[in-house]
């Protein structure tokens, strides 16, 4: 599978290789962010990389792209290292697009993506400590839980500190545009003006973030991890009083009902998820259906809750989700998840059910297919749970085949041997050998000739 990827992707390099040479620079601008974003939204990872490594020499792209592309091979690297399921080989990328930041913020400290960069620089930290907590889960790793878990925490206290600064950038670079309305003809100052506000968002967001992901290198129960909780669902709930009009707005708000759902307040959070889903539609846009797939992944998690249980919603959210999927989108991280817990939902659902339901059985039916979609999705078991937790389906007893009477020993052995095997078939009647009399050229006839009314007894 690896090589047929690797050939794949030689070819490819090679026809972007021609075609780069082939077509002049006059024929108009490389279309470069709409390109490499469709690339990753389709987690086509390998070749963004090769893509933007091709860029690199390329004059389809003009000289201010080009100093962009170690920022962008970070993030790509980054978003690749989050599906990979191997803890050292996600390290090792991780470590790889530190170096590629690292490389951007040296070339050009004063550039304007320069904030971002250290913003990415600081997700970086996150997915690092993600990992290491990743890591103590394993039983051979038991004697260093305490080691990784302390790097885990440094890592998310660094990760704070990087956010709280780009922040404060962010923000000082939002002063210095005016405040009141600008003129439309000025698009470059209002898109600056746009693009700086929508960074302290951002910032924003990544600070709650890190805040709910440091509250997972403590114990569930601790007073601690409910501390670290509570700080985050606040920051969230302000942000989004601020910017509820906007996307990052709209995430604060799934970040605080997941805060909320992890302390337990199953109530609240199923009120904001379902306010979420009412905004955002299933025909919505990409950078929004993205929003309600994490939404309605998050919703029937709080619908299963034990303080909740509202399986009817869980199975309708699903289900609607589902028919509204387009292409591989739930084949995406958050897909397979929607199908497992929809097939909880419907189990759940005929547990609850007398046995007399007729409803019953087609709700075991349900929960069984799409148990069993899951499945089929090779090297993907989302969320925490266990294949041996996982609703399988009653194998489909096969058809018996009618067995043959036994024969004899004798018989049974004629299959070994090829001239007992001819003797049971019903041969024709042998003629019987005569000599021929004196001045005949053949012995006469003994048996009729075969015609259509002959039949042999």
């Amino acid at each position: 599978m690896k090589a047929c990827i690797r050939g794949r992707m030689l070819l490819w390099s090679c026809a972007l290789a021609l075609w780069s040479c082939a077509l002049p620079a006059a024929r108009g601008a490389e279309p470069f962010e709409a390109f490499l974003e469709g690339l990753r939204r389709r987690q086509l990872y390998d070749m963004a990389t090769a893509y933007l490594e091709q860029m690199q020499s390329s004059p389809l792209v003009s000289e201010e792209q080009k100093q962009t592309i170690p920022l962008e091979l970070g993030m790509t690297i980054v978003e690749e290292a989050r599906t990979t399921r191997d803890t050292q080989q996600r390290l090792k990328r991780l470590e790889d697009a530190r170096v590629h930041f690292d490389q951007f913020l040296k070339a050009h400290p004063q550039h304007a993506l320069a904030a971002e960069a250290a913003t990415q620089l600081g997700g970086l930290l996150i997915e690092r400590g993600k990992t290491l907590l990743e890591i103590t889960k394993r039983p051979n790793q038991a004697a260093q839980k305490d080691e990784l878990t302390n790097q885990a925490r440094k890592l998310f206290a660094d990760a704070t500190t990087v956010f709280n600064d780009a922040q404060k950038q962010f923000e000082e670079a939002v002063k210095k545009f005016p405040k009141g309305q600008i003129d439309s003809k000025e698009r470059e100052l209002i898109d600056g003006r746009n693009q700086a506000r929508f960074a302290v968002m951002r910032a924003r967001l990544w600070s709650g973030m890190v805040l709910y992901e440091s509250s997972k290198a403590y114990p569930a129960d601790s007073p601690d991890a409910k501390r670290l909780l509570t700080e985050s669902a606040a920051k969230f709930e302000e942000m989004y009083k601020k910017n509820g009009a906007f996307t990052p707005g709209l995430y604060a708000r799934l970040w605080q009902a997941r805060s909320l759902l992890e302390l337990d307040e199953a109530a609240k959070s199923t009120l904001y998820l379902e306010e979420l889903l009412a905004k955002v539609p299933g025909n919505a846009d990409d950078d929004l259906r993205t929003l309600r797939r994490k939404t309605v992944h998050l919703a029937l998690q709080s619908y299963l809750h034990e303080k909740e249980k509202k399986y009817d919603q869980a199975i309708e959210e699903g289900e609607k989700w589902l028919t509204d999927a387009r292409g591989t989108e739930d084949r995406t991280h958050e897909g397979p998840a929607i199908r497992w817990y929809l097939a909880q939902a419907y189990l759940l659902r005929a547990r609850a059910l007398p046995d007399d339901d007729k409803s019953k059985k087609k709700g075991l039916t349900a929960a069984a297919g799409h148990a069993a979609q899951v499945g089929k999705i090779p090297g993907r078991r989302p969320g925490p749970w266990r294949p041996s937790c996982a609703i399988r389906r009653r194998p489909t007893p096969k058809r018996r085949r009618l067995s043959k009477p036994a024969l004899p020993a004798a018989t049974r052995s004629m299959k070994y041997r090829p001239s007992m095997r001819k003797s049971r078939r019903p041969s024709r009647p042998t003629r019987k050998k005569t000599r021929c009399p004196p001045g005949r050229n053949s012995a006469p006839r003994r048996w009729p000739k075969r015609s259509s009314s002959f039949s042999w007894r």
